[in-house]
């Protein structure tokens, strides 16, 4: 998915300048369906190839990291969030049937519970299925499972959640929800070996930052314009890496470079604004 870490990692780091935290498999903070949380590992499915678990405490503090006086929206948005989970599976290991057996499993599973389909999309190759969960009409969890040729992705997200403020999350990985393009669209074509090359270095580069690596991660990333040019995320990312290592000027310059090429007017308002607030730091 060429998206799949923008939602893991640019948004909780690079552009409300929060550090995330990969946990295990299993959540330390228990939740109900009831809640929004739904069981993100399929039974019987090989391992996941990437995990994201982010609970509780996490988001009030990612609101606090937005100052409220300047976005208010956005900052109580993520105060209303409790529990985002990604599961990410290679296509590889699972046959066309266990593909197509996820997600039967995970609609009649929401179904029965009562969540609602909000969108059914198919289309080359690619189905996308978004659900939602809602409590005396506030939703309270949204589900979304995208399956293509290489892999399949898997998206729990829990809370208090305003459907209008998802494009506050810039991309759920990489689906089409009319959220905010990422600086995809007027790109020129690259050839599926291309794409592939370009995706490992963006896989790996998250292994590395899962394990606190930033020196390897920057070195994976800095591949990718060999290459391709960089999408937005990736400026958003390496900001982020460098706001962590210490480096503003380097943080600086690529929070600015994201501001420059990104179309959306609200994201580019908060890149150019956190750009800023890094910018006087230096």
């Amino acid at each position: 998915m060429k998206l799949v870490w923008a939602l893991t990692i640019t948004i909780f780091i690079s552009i409300f300048g929060f550090t995330l935290q990969l946990k295990p498999a299993l959540a330390e903070e228990e939740m109900s369906e009831e809640e929004g949380v739904v069981e993100v590992d399929f039974p019987g499915a090989p391992e996941a190839k990437v995990e994201v678990n982010i609970t509780g405490k996490l988001f009030p503090l990612a609101a606090k990291a937005v100052k409220s006086e300047e976005e208010p929206d956005l900052s109580n948005f993520l105060a209303g969030l409790k529990a985002l989970y990604v599961r990410v599976y290679g296509a590889e290991s699972l046959g066309d049937k266990q593909r197509k057996d996820i997600a039967k499993f995970y609609e009649q599973k929401l179904l029965k519970a009562k969540w609602e389909v909000l969108a059914r999309i198919k289309e080359n190759g690619k189905m996308t299925g978004v659900y939602t969960l809602t409590q005396n009409d506030v939703v309270k969890g949204l589900f979304a499972i995208v399956s293509e040729e290489q892999e399949i992705v898997v998206v729990n997200l829990a809370g208090k959640i305003d459907l209008s403020k998802l494009s506050e999350l810039n991309s759920i990985a990489g689906m089409n929800l009319n959220l905010p393009d990422l600086g995809t669209k007027g790109k020129k074509k690259v050839s599926p070996e291309a794409e592939a090359q370009i995706k490992g270095y963006r896989d790996k580069a998250l292994e590395y930052m899962a394990d606190g690596k930033w020196d390897e991660a920057i070195a994976q990333l800095e591949e990718i314009p060999k290459v391709d040019a960089y999408l937005i995320s990736d400026y958003a990312t390496l900001a982020s890496i460098y706001l962590m290592k210490g480096d503003i000027g380097k943080c600086y310059y690529y929070l600015s470079r994201a501001y420059e090429l990104e179309k959306n007017k609200e994201i580019a308002d908060t890149l150019r604004s956190k750009a800023a607030s890094v910018g006087e730091k230096r």
